[in-house]
């Protein structure tokens, strides 16, 4: 696997970019959370986090997507209030959104895409939200030895549930 990050307003070749809708369709249709994405609206959102987000990427040998991250200071995200009334600062670097393709799922590709950007952002407080019923992400959150803050209710992909928040300070 090969990680290849980016900041703020650079490129993702197409190609990528097509690949990054498919594998986020299909993550977040299925349990735990049940959304309704089609590709268009998926391919908007994400062209609006690659536009105002740091990221990962991380690609097989042949270079094909098959994981990625978005985050930025929580200051930056819009829908913060609820966060920051759990004692989150805005200074937290908060990971919006992170998403690995069924194809390779336990085999590590998202807790290594989440130890490099808690390795970037080290200095600052590291935080991420997540449904309640999402285990492979508690688990990562205990690799990192982040402690739970707190729960909150988001919607997105037209479905709102509870979502467990942990922190690392």
């Amino acid at each position: 696997m090969i990680n290849w990050g980016y900041n703020i307003g650079l490129e993702v070749p197409y190609c990528n970019l097509l690949q990054m809708v498919d594998i986020y369709c299909e993550g977040f249709s299925c349990y735990p959370w049940c959304e309704t994405w089609i590709d268009t609206d998926a391919e908007d959102y994400l062209r609006g986090l690659l536009a105002n987000s740091t990221y990962l990427i991380t690609l097989d040998k042949e270079s094909n997507v098959v994981g990625f991250a978005f985050g930025m200071l929580l200051s930056s995200y819009k829908d913060n209030a609820d966060l920051i009334s759990l004692g989150a600062s805005k200074n937290d670097f908060y990971i919006s959104d992170i998403v690995v393709s069924q194809k390779v799922r336990r085999q590590n590709v998202g807790l290594s895409m989440m130890r490099i950007l808690d390795c970037m952002t080290h200095s600052r407080g590291f935080l991420f939200r997540t449904h309640v019923q999402n285990t492979p992400m508690y688990r990562i959150a205990n690799h990192l030895k982040m402690g739970k803050i707190g729960t909150v209710f988001a919607e997105t992909g037209g479905q709102k549930s509870e979502r467990i928040v942990f922190r690392r300070s």
